[in-house]
């Protein structure tokens, strides 16, 4: 059975889980049936298990202004993902990350607001962060992105002024343009 993703599938989800357990007790009171039809009270001493109907779980609804912060935020907490994602590495990282930033760095609108301070928010942890990475493993450590931001700028060392630049510019409102 296929989970339900949407409300229009939690009938078929109920209907799933009502077939199963008449199913299943049919299944055991299949073996006792012949014994309860004739009415007789022989049936010595045996009991059938009790069956349980699976609870079926249904999130509601949100309202569409709840479901549009969720996935701006969710946009925002997205970006650069694939970089974050693995410990970083200079021969794998460096270019490509510096090429997103270059590329991310160039506009300053208002929709860009968000991601200036998820990258300044970033920095300040990175700032704070311990330099010691030995314990850094990808899933398991909550300060994931700015220990890897961290190790990102001490190989590029330019990078963190104009970054913090930037996202003072965006978080301002100047448009250079």
């Amino acid at each position: 059975m296929k989970k339900a993703r949407s409300p229009h599938k939690w009938p078929r989800k109920r209907a799933y889980a009502s077939r199963a357990y008449r199913h299943r007790v049919h299944q055991l009171l299949g073996e006792h049936k012949g014994t309860l039809i004739q009415g007789s009270d022989d049936t010595g001493g045996e009991h059938v298990k009790a069956v349980h109907r699976r609870e079926v779980r249904t999130w509601g609804t949100i309202t569409l202004r709840e479901r549009v912060h969720f996935r701006q935020w969710r946009r925002v907490s997205g970006t650069a993902r694939k970089f974050f994602g693995y410990p970083y590495s200079a021969e794998r990282d460096r270019q490509r990350f510096s090429a997103f930033l270059a590329s991310l760095t160039t506009g300053a609108t208002p929709a860009l607001r968000d991601v200036a301070c998820f990258f300044a928010d970033l920095l300040d942890a990175a700032q704070h962060a311990s330099p010691d990475m030995s314990s850094y493993m990808p899933g398991y450590d909550p300060h994931q992105r700015s220990s890897w931001l961290r190790a990102f700028l001490q190989d590029e060392p330019g990078w963190e002024p104009r970054l913090r630049a930037w996202t003072i510019r965006v978080m301002a409102g100047d448009d250079p343009a």
